[in-house]
């Protein structure tokens, strides 16, 4: 099974991708191919979030250990990790509970920041600094995956009738993530 392992940072997004360029070690059996992800998650006040991403492959139990090797590796160099979130495709977790949640990314064209300016209740907006590009967030606990995609097509009508384009939609299931308390800010401000 495939999973990817993303370690958020208090650092400057500058300071990580100085530090990243080349000095992050392989992990056997990892496929590292390191992403720093720049977004401003719309809260008031903005709050921009930094991390990284890698995919890799095997039994929970491994990627648990990869995920805490850069946490370790991120720590050591003089950074602050405060987040390590493990997310998996969803299709083999009908349901999820406890520390678990369901997560659907959708590419929007269109919008103003904010979940009530867009007219769609409990969405998160956020822009990737990189691409320039808007995502609308959707998280879902302690139920099915048949509620949380109803619930993802319920805010992509919604997002639709308020003429905000709807790109494309990534549907994940996160199945650790040691400081879920690190978006709070972000989620009140969704409404």
């Amino acid at each position: 099974m495939k999973h990817e392992i993303h370690v958020t940072t208090a650092a400057s997004a500058v300071d990580l991708r100085q530090w990243v360029d080349g000095k992050f070690p392989e992990i056997p059996g990892s496929k590292w191919r390191l992403n720093v992800h720049e977004f401003v998650n719309h809260a008031t006040p903005p709050i921009v979030d930094v991390f990284t991403s890698e995919v890799c492959a095997g039994p929970l139990e491994r990627v648990l250990h990869v995920a805490e090797s850069r946490h370790s590796q991120i720590r050591n160099a003089d950074l602050t990790p405060v987040r390590v979130k493990i997310e998996a495709e969803p299709w083999d977790h009908p349901m999820v509970a406890g520390e678990m949640y369901y997560e659907s990314h959708v590419a929007i064209l269109g919008a103003m920041p904010g979940a009530m300016q867009l007219g769609v209740k409990n969405l998160l907006i956020s822009t990737n600094l990189r691409k320039r590009s808007m995502t609308a967030t959707l998280r879902s606990s302690n139920c099915t995956l048949e509620m949380h995609m109803d619930r993802v097509n319920r805010a992509a009508r919604g997002l639709l009738a308020n003429k905000i384009a709807v790109l494309s939609v990534h549907h994940e299931v996160v199945v650790h993530d040691s400081n879920r308390g690190h978006d709070k800010e972000w989620e009140k401000s969704s409404g």
